[in-house]
């Protein structure tokens, strides 16, 4: 069945494979632009091959088992942050590409991440009509990673954190500002304990 968007890869795909003619016959034989050209051709048509399978997601109407299960029938992802974390994840990675090799190595870390969460939100939000059940999947799925991985993190930063305050400060300061901070933490941690009825 050839749909609508099949047409569309059709139709590009085989303009993509005349371009390859042209190509080739406009620069004697030069392979490079071609090569290019074929590739982009051959996805182009996998991709008409695969939206001609799934009929574009319909359904027949009178099809009726399936109406339940069609894609339109499905509630939709709620809003989340993840795409905003992606993009500006990816921004890093532009940044580092033209900076520093270490922002570009935490830009790619960090669009793994957010890609991953991205994509896990969005199929936890329709694993159920029960917004409640569906945040208790995520959880399931994607705590035993986030915790200690999060907590490894933040760990790296207080301990990077301290190790260039003390290079930083004057010999006499450093331990008043350790134990000031030290305080802080127990304190802030003590009421977050006794808040919480721990």
């Amino acid at each position: 069945m050839i749909t609508t968007s099949s047409k569309l890869f059709y139709g590009l795909g085989t303009l993509s494979f005349v371009g390859a003619l042209v190509w080739v016959i406009a620069h004697d034989g030069s392979s490079l632009g071609s090569v290019a050209l074929i590739f982009l051709a051959i996805s182009l048509l996998f991709l008409g091959g695969i939206a001609s399978y799934v009929r574009d997601g319909h359904v027949l109407s009178t099809d009726t088992a399936a109406h339940a299960s069609a894609p339109a029938a499905q509630s939709a992802s709620g809003n989340s942050w993840w795409p905003l974390a992606s993009a500006l994840s990816l921004g890093m990675v532009v940044v580092g590409l033209i900076s520093s090799p270490g922002i570009f190595k935490i830009g790619i870390a960090l669009s793994i991440a957010m890609f991953g969460e991205w994509m896990i939100t969005n199929w936890s939000d329709r694993a159920s009509a029960n917004a409640a059940y569906n945040e208790k999947v995520r959880g399931w799925v994607v705590h035993p990673l986030e915790i200690p991985i999060g907590g490894a993190l933040l760990m790296t930063v207080i301990v990077l954190s301290f190790s260039r305050i003390m290079l930083s400060v004057a010999s006499e300061s450093g331990p008043i500002i350790f134990a000031v901070v030290g305080t802080a933490v127990l304190v802030g941690g003590s009421l977050v304990s006794v808040r919480r009825g721990v």
